[in-house]
């Protein structure tokens, strides 16, 4: 995790260069986690469209009751490093290789959501001292996990 600066220490114009790199931050991970959702999105409607076809023709053997539930982070703390552009298209995988990309994609994910929860928290702490209302930066962990309004909610 990043660390802020002391914001005390900051002048105006330190104090708004930061908001604009965490701005431009958050935008960044905000698009970064889009492409991951749609490259998700497909390969489960791939994978959903399979399981359907193998329904219809009767050729799905149930091996028996695993769990569905997937844990609720999965991924390693660390953003990834990959071109989501240069993926395998989904039909190109055999069933076993998509649902592999498919876990592989959800952690990393996982990885960006939290680095832009991160990023945003940072925002909030940084606009609160801009404020002038109190700071602790103690409170990060708190601000990561805390729900955030719905775009167009009232906060």
């Amino acid at each position: 995790m990043d660390i802020l600066p002391d914001l005390a220490a900051l002048s105006d114009a330190e104090e708004n260069a930061l908001i604009t790199r965490l701005e431009d931050r958050e935008q960044s991970l905000s698009a970064l986690r889009k492409r991951y959702h749609e490259r998700i999105d497909a390969l489960r409607a791939a994978r959903e469209k399979r399981l359907r076809a193998r329904i219809a023709l009767g050729t799905v053997t149930v091996v028996g009751a695993g769990p569905l539930e997937r844990s609720l982070f999965r991924g390693s703390g660390e953003l990834p490093e990959r071109d989501l552009e240069a993926l395998p298209e989904p039909e190109t995988l055999t069933d076993d290789a998509l649902l592999t990309l498919l876990r592989t994609l959800e952690a990393e994910e996982d990885d960006v959501s939290f680095r832009r929860r991160e990023a945003q928290g940072h925002l909030d702490i940084v606009r609160a001292h801009r404020r002038g209302e109190p700071v602790d930066l103690a409170s990060l962990p708190a601000v990561l996990v805390a729900p955030r309004p719905l775009q167009g909610d009232a906060a």
